[in-house]
């Protein structure tokens, strides 16, 4: 490793680490945000899994699946209870602690792992490989090096595994509304699409800053290839997980839409690769 590439490396732990500090005061203080309502769908349904992972995994019953950058766990709990040996990982302390007591009070601890880990290190806790790994809803904004990603996710797919990643689209990241425009139906380049080393800073009062990436999806697909996995199918949403924009309308059943449907832009991406 050059002397470029370890600065780099000690560029983007800092990052990570100080993402990892503002991430714990959030799930400790926020507690009406879209995640706590996913546990609360999961505690009131038993599942808060969306659409879009259900339909593109199928039947998990009696495999072993990966949940990288789990949060508070009540997804990777609810493929647990669809049948599947379940691992969660996270860089916060905070997420990994609610999700082991969420995985006590379903009684799922015999099906359930949570570790808490930067997703760099995790080679360094866990050795074995997964039927399935999967990363959903805003997982890749946190990864200062989408190839490394991309290597760690791979290094944990078993032979004839499958790698899922939904997440957000990187043209509906890059948008934003208008502040002239009161009914949020203009939208403006906010930031690039492609991805920079020098991270996006978003800074809220009396907080620290959060950092993020984007990566445009031909950086996405390519990462995946390179890491030895075989694209088998991208798709795009005009959807959300979150009312992203003012004019989104809420669907029931854990998106929200454009109201206009000739009018539309990609808000989500489903990405599945085999090992």
């Amino acid at each position: 490793m050059s002397l470029e590439e370890v600065d780099l490396e000690r560029g983007d732990r800092a990052y990570s680490e100080a993402n990892r500090v503002i991430w714990n005061q959030w799930l400790t203080r926020d507690t009406d945000s879209d995640h706590f309502k996913d546990v609360a769908r999961y505690r009131a349904t038993g599942s808060s899994l969306r659409p879009i992972e259900r339909e593109a995994l199928g039947d998990v019953a009696d495999k072993s699946l990966l949940h990288l950058q789990c949060n508070m766990g009540s997804e990777t709990l609810s493929w647990a209870r669809l049948g599947a040996r379940v691992v969660g990982v996270d860089i916060a302390d905070c997420a990994v602690d609610a999700a082991r007591a969420l995985a006590e009070e379903g009684a799922l601890t015999s099906r359930a792992t949570f570790v808490r880990s930067d997703i760099n290190d995790l080679p360094g806790q866990l050795n074995e490989q997964f039927d399935i790994v999967i990363a959903t809803y805003g997982a890749l904004c946190w990864a200062p090096d989408i190839e490394r990603w991309a290597r760690v996710a791979a290094r944990y797919v078993a032979p004839g595994g499958t790698l899922l990643l939904v997440d957000l689209h990187p043209a509906g990241m890059a948008l934003n509304t208008e502040p002239d425009d009161p009914r949020g139906l203009r939208l403006q380049l906010s930031h690039s699409y492609f991805h920079t080393l020098e991270p996006l800073t978003a800074e809220r009062p009396d907080e620290p800053p959060v950092y993020a990436w984007t990566y445009g999806l031909g950086e996405v697909v390519s990462a995946v290839a390179a890491a030895g996995l075989r694209v088998e199918s991208l798709r795009e949403y005009p959807l959300a997980h979150w009312r992203q924009f003012s004019q989104l309308v809420e669907s029931g059943d854990g998106y929200w839409r454009w109201p206009d449907s000739e009018n539309t832009l990609p808000l989500l991406f489903a990405l599945l690769a085999r090992g």
